[in-house]
């Protein structure tokens, strides 16, 4: 039986080229070619135990099951020894830019981008698989511990990460940003199709490149995660779960919306006559009812979320931030059946050069702000996010009407 130390590794510094800290069942670094071995039952609980002090203290966490870590990790193991056979700069700086290409901020700021630029059907699309994406994420984050792989010693040290492992956000944002993609390519070609023969073409909407595109965003995520040592390869399968989860029911989502709202897909959203039209001269049209029912739920999830014992997630204000301008938007200016007499916005223009710069800089300094900021009261945050996000969005689409 091999004597562990009880040095915390919450304080072991970040990505270290040099380091050969491995499972304490390795006598040698897999840079000098040691031979995996298993710990004994004995040895696997003694990491554990070792390691209880490092978990959460909110209420209502519960351990992910020793005895499920012991049947998974004759699969998690010699998987994350291969990918962390690369251990130089390089890998580590690839790792960290597929990461930076699946984070879920994407999936927060991408409807207001949209909407900006009139791409309504994508955002509509779009906003419902961003908020259950960031929802259905983060509950077993919440509730659900699992320690890290370079938390008990199991994978080197290359970037710390004190959240809860299971499941892989990284790997569930690429299954849903891949099926986005391919969302909107089907869009665009089915857009190009009924331009050039009518109403009545279609496209297939399924295509050679899709499932490649699937298996490449989740190879590469899963790679970066396990080789950053924050993840097990069992994470990443739970992830891809819980990606294909989100697409189905965000699919789902934007069809009932489609039954209460109209379709955008197929211009039925848009006001059509001038006495249906919405702009800044007959705001007094706006379904003010609706107005004052987002507003209510505005004030109360930001709170009852941030509030102890809930306390779902730090990134609360930036998710409700984010997301509840394009929620509020399409509630209020592309939801024609809650109008008697459908009131809408019309038909937006083509999107100009000026519309991406606007809206991509508004984006990144969204971005930026919400994550560098750091305030004692979240709420701020939200408040300081949504209101700004929310009189970019309204002014733009109204002013091009």
């Amino acid at each position: 039986m091999m004597i562990l130390d009880n040095k915390p590794l919450m304080e072991q510094d970040d990505y270290n080229g040099n380091s050969t800290l491995f499972a304490p069942h390795r006598t040698k670094s897999i840079l000098d070619g040691d031979t995996f071995t298993p710990l004994t039952a004995n040895e696997f609980v003694q990491v554990y135990e070792t390691s209880l002090s490092n978990r959460p203290k909110k209420k209502f966490v519960y351990l992910f099951p020793i005895w499920l870590e012991e049947k998974l990790r004759g699969f998690d193991d010699p998987i994350i020894r291969v990918c962390q056979k690369f251990t130089g700069k390089y890998s580590y700086y690839f790792s960290l830019i597929i990461t930076s290409m699946v984070a879920i901020e994407i999936a927060f700021i991408a409807p207001f981008v949209l909407f900006i630029l009139g791409q309504d059907p994508l955002a509509t699309e779009f906003t419902y698989l961003g908020l259950l994406l960031a929802l259905l994420s983060q509950v077993p984050k919440r509730f659900l511990w699992r320690f890290r792989p370079f938390m008990v010693r199991r994978a080197i040290i290359r970037k710390k990460d004190n959240t809860s492992s299971f499941p892989s956000r990284a790997v569930t944002c690429s299954v849903v940003y891949s099926y986005a993609i391919c969302w909107t390519a089907y869009y665009y070609q089915q857009q190009a199709a009924e331009a050039e023969f009518g109403s009545s073409a279609s496209v297939s909407q399924v295509q050679w490149w899709m499932p490649f595109l699937f298996i490449i965003m989740i190879a590469l995520s899963s790679f970066a995660r396990i080789n950053l040592g924050v993840h097990y390869p069992s994470d990443c399968v739970g992830g891809v779960i819980q990606g294909t989860m989100v697409c189905l029911i965000g699919t789902s989502f934007r069809a009932i919306d489609v039954v209460g709202c109209r379709s955008c897909w197929n211009d039925s959203c848009y006001a059509t006559t001038l006495s249906q039209t919405l702009s800044f001269s007959n705001l007094g049209r706006l379904n003010y009812v609706m107005f004052a029912i987002l507003l209510a739920l505005c004030i109360i999830i930001p709170i009852v979320s941030t509030m102890k014992p809930v306390d779902f997630w730090s990134k609360c204000d930036r998710v409700y931030g984010m997301l509840f301008p394009a929620v509020c938007f399409q509630l209020l200016f592309l939801c024609p059946k809650s109008y008697d007499i459908s009131a809408s916005l019309p038909h937006p223009p083509s999107p100009s050069w000026y519309s991406f710069m606007f809206s991509l800089s508004i984006a990144l300094i969204a971005i930026i702000l919400g994550g560098r900021i750091k305030v004692k009261y979240s709420l701020i945050t939200f408040w300081g996010l949504f209101l700004t996000l929310t009189i970019c969005l309204f002014s733009w689409r109204l002013a091009l009407v």
